[in-house]
């Protein structure tokens, strides 16, 4: 992200959706744990996550364009 000059604060404040509901998760259910998300919170995860990545694909594929990535100095301005 720093490199092509994405901002990171719009993804950086979904860190805990990332690191608790989708990681934790995974890891509890991959190691056997009970833990049985019910199918709302499954769909709302998926939503958001694919909110997300639909997000980072819009905005990278702008600053492609752009050539958001040549820009001297984007990538400290950015974060």
């Amino acid at each position: 992200m720093t490199t092509l000059g994405i901002p990171r604060i719009e993804f950086e404040t979904k860190q805990n959706l990332i690191d608790i509901l989708l990681c934790d998760r995974r890891n509890e259910i991959a190691h056997g744990r009970a833990s049985f998300p019910s199918c709302d919170d499954v769909l709302d995860l998926h939503k958001k996550v694919l909110g997300m990545m639909e997000a980072l694909r819009s905005v990278t594929i702008s600053e492609i364009r752009i050539k958001g990535y040549r820009h001297n100095g984007s990538a400290s301005a950015n974060g």
